[in-house]
């Protein structure tokens, strides 16, 4: 925590976590204050071609009289920088919004807070309110999607963002933007040869930060989709050994038995949590204070639960595919201008109250990268950072920024996904994924098999709704998928009854707010699951940060 106060003098308190220790800042000169935490994967590139010094205090103090260098460092990296003799500083998060500077002001005190933990800097401003807009975004979009957080005053500085501060106020600057909009020219033949060689070297960032501090076992997440196999097949490819894999869904799903699958043929030794017993949802106080309150408290399932089994003294990062479904692929089709708010939602039962700027993205592509992927589906980052950190080959911005200058043609249905796998590592594109090859492409033979396939999963989908309306059978929805919500919920009374039951309790948490009531209302008489999920998951948020009675 770094405190500036009203009269210019500054105290800061750290509680960094002894792992990686040589990538964190605490330091003091004449001149300038340091903070830093997290970790940076190119440290020991930057030191060997660093002008302005060797040490990363070197490289923070340089970034603040250039704060384009930001964009240099690799990995999930926080930073406050701050002038003694002109009394003002820098902070910033890293380019992909999943390590992040949160800051607000106590007002009684004026008092400026500044951290990379939410919960520090909501004990220095209370008292503070509830921020409806924040709270109407976790209900329709399960997350935080600008730069405000649950508690009104407090903001979060968003991917890529550098916040200028001095007694007088602060401004947010813009340090780096991924853009999506310019694209390059080139043929699928050299589109694969240039992603394979940045991804081997993004890869290889990864792996070596474990064995920079000795740790000689990698710890890498394993699920049926493509993104963590390939960050384990590239990582084994490099002659990384000793991954272990870990996976968690529903027993005897295609998520497990396909992971199984690839870990076997890698050789790497899998350990499974099951999802059968829905038990992470009663863990939501818990997720959701390790999470910030910035998103619904079920995104990370089994994740955290299984993280804290884990011993960390053996095992370095916990290695992920994170979100590379859309970084080799895209999120639409095509590009086109930004001009629907309301898509990548994960409900759309109530009216978006508080639309997003339009000036603010250039394409939809931009905005469901700097929403959808940076502050919904990395939100889960803050939670594993109480155990490790989490890092991903796709979050690398390097390799990042040359996808996104992708012509669509070459981009776009996963396209250079599957000619990638199939020209590179073969013998792992015939292993079954959860991400189904398109028709483009391919053969006679395999676009009828896959045709043929999707009839019949529509159909048995169509079925078990029917049979379910007519009372045949306990659920509606498959057990097969990676997050069944709606079966967990159809079938286990238990989970069914702890929902309502905290509705009915927890309800008075919003009474007299208005209109916002009247949606959490709306939401949990929903008939979908993950509706009543998000309802009471926000009302678990405001119980966790606003009330004093501690329920």
């Amino acid at each position: 925590m770094f405190e500036l106060h009203k009269d210019g003098s500054v105290h800061y308190q750290t509680a960094y976590s002894s792992r990686f220790a040589n990538d964190k800042v605490e330091a003091e000169t004449e001149s300038f204050t340091i903070l830093a935490d997290g970790i940076v994967l190119n440290k020991t590139e930057l030191q060997g071609n660093a002008p302005h010094g060797k040490t990363l205090f070197d490289y923070y103090k340089h970034c603040y009289d250039t704060p384009k260098a930001i964009k240099q460092l690799i990995g999930p990296f926080t930073a406050v920088v701050y002038n003694k003799e002109k009394g003002n500083g820098i902070a910033f998060g890293n380019q992909t919004g999943d390590a992040s500077v949160f800051y607000g002001y106590n007002k009684e005190n004026g008092t400026l807070y500044l951290s990379n933990n939410f919960n520090a800097v909501f004990e220095g401003c209370r008292p503070c309110g509830i921020n409806e807009r924040a709270a109407h975004y976790l209900l329709t979009y399960g997350f935080i999607v600008d730069d405000s957080t649950i508690a009104d005053g407090i903001y979060r500085l968003q991917a890529g963002k550098l916040l200028r501060f001095d007694t007088n106020g602060v401004k947010v600057e813009q340090y780096h933007r991924f853009n999506f909009h310019d694209k390059i020219d080139l043929t699928m033949d050299e589109a694969i040869e240039k992603l394979d060689v940045l991804f081997r070297k993004a890869v290889k960032r990864c792996f070596d930060k474990d064995l920079e501090y000795g740790y000689h076992q990698h710890l890498a997440d394993m699920s049926a989709g493509l993104d963590s196999r390939m960050t384990n097949v590239v990582a084994k490819d490099l002659g990384y050994t000793n991954i272990v894999n870990i996976s968690y869904s529903q027993s005897n799903s295609d998520e497990q038995k396909i992971a199984q699958q690839v870990s076997l043929s890698l050789g790497n030794p899998l350990y499974h949590r099951s999802l059968d017993d829905a038990t992470f949802i009663y863990d939501m106080k818990e997720s959701i204070h390790e999470e910030y309150g910035v998103a619904y408290a079920y995104g990370f399932t089994g994740g955290r639960q299984f993280l804290r089994l884990i011993d960390f003294d053996k095992l370095g990062l916990e290695h992920t595919g994170q979100i590379g479904d859309v970084v080799i692929s895209q999120f639409f089709p095509k590009t086109t201008p930004f001009q629907d708010y309301n898509v990548k939602r994960m409900s759309g039962v109530l009216k978006q109250r508080f639309p997003l700027k339009a000036d603010d993205f250039v394409t939809n592509e931009e905005f469901a990268f700097y929403t959808r992927a940076f502050q919904g589906a990395l939100s889960t980052h803050y939670i594993r950072a109480q155990y490790t950190y989490a890092v991903s080959p796709f979050l690398d911005p390097e390799l990042l920024e040359f996808c996104a200058s992708l012509p669509d043609e070459i981009r776009a249905s996963h396209r250079l996904y599957w000619n990638w796998i199939d020209r590179k590592y073969p013998s792992f594109g015939k292993i079954p994924s959860s991400r189904k090859r398109q028709y483009k492409g391919m053969g006679l033979n395999e676009a009828i098999k896959l045709y043929t396939g999707k009839i019949i999963y529509k159909t048995k989908r169509k079925s078990r709704k029917i049979a379910y309306r007519l009372g045949l059978t306990a659920h509606r929805e498959s057990r097969n998928d990676m997050n069944p919500h709606q079966y967990w919920y159809d079938t286990n009374e238990k989970l069914r009854n702890f929902i309502a039951n905290y509705y009915q309790k927890n309800q008075y948490l919003v009474a007299g707010q208005g209109q916002l009531e009247t949606e959490c209302r709306t939401m949990f008489e929903s008939q979908s699951a993950f509706d009543k999920l998000l309802c009471i998951s926000l009302l678990e948020t405001i119980n966790v940060y606003f009330n004093k009675k501690g329920n």
